[in-house]
């Protein structure tokens, strides 16, 4: 699941040896979109994994790194959720704060002006 994690972010930790991670798009979604339901969907199979494990194998000399392992590819996959969501909203509010983007609103001036010659 970490190589899965590591391709699908181009982070520096893959294994050449893992098969390259093309994640579904949705529909009509925005990437940063797809990059939260990808993490969120990581996020869900190592904790399907390490519960079963811990079913499985707690009694394994080796459980322990695997559990810690687990468990810190999970606070990274909430990371990256958290840093894509609020990379989005940044960029979203800089371009409704900025007058010349297609997304700016002007807050000041008339919204409309009636007329009285009817």
């Amino acid at each position: 699941l970490r190589d899965d994690y590591s391709s699908y972010t181009g982070s520096s930790r893959v294994d050449s040896t893992s098969p390259t991670v093309t994640s579904a798009r949705g529909k009509n979604l925005s990437e940063v979109v797809n990059n939260i339901i990808f993490a969120r969907q990581m996020e869900a199979k190592v904790k399907e994994t390490l519960d079963t494990a811990e079913q499985l194998l707690s009694d394994l000399a080796g459980f322990k790194a695997f559990r810690r392992d687990a468990l810190e590819l999970g606070d990274e996959l909430d990371a990256y959720q958290r840093d894509q969501f609020d990379n989005w909203s940044r960029s979203t509010q800089v371009a409704i704060d900025s007058k010349r983007e297609p997304l700016g609103l002007e807050t000041t001036g008339r919204l409309m002006e009636l007329g009285h010659k009817d």
